[in-house]
């Protein structure tokens, strides 16, 4: 189910919040449970926060950062998390940073 929970500034433009969450606790087919900002132009998302309940090592909160490309359209820039899960009952501390850049249109 997806929910408008207001509108908040970020990066200069003033943006709709949506809270995203899985239909059900038995949802396991990509089921995401977390936040989206989405431009009112053209209602592009900007950024997202959450978790995937389908997930394949553990329950990791990640973001989404996504920027103005070439085009008009926003793409993933950056992708992190920052967690401490469990690994065989050993807590593992993982920081993962992906950056995405030189996006081209197709010709």
């Amino acid at each position: 189910d997806i929910v408008y929970s207001g509108r908040q500034k970020y990066g200069g433009h003033n943006l709709a919040l949506f809270d995203a969450l899985p239909r059900s606790d038995k949802s396991t087919d990509h089921a995401f449970a977390g936040r989206t900002w989405v431009r009112g132009v053209k209602s592009l998302i900007v950024k997202t926060c959450g978790r995937d309940v389908d997930y394949p090592i553990a329950n990791m909160r990640y973001e989404v950062l996504r920027a103005q490309s070439v085009d008009e359209n926003y793409y993933p820039a950056i992708v992190r998390t920052d967690e401490e899960i469990p690994i065989d009952g050993v807590p593992v501390h993982i920081r993962l940073t992906v950056k995405y850049s030189d996006y081209k249109p197709k010709t």
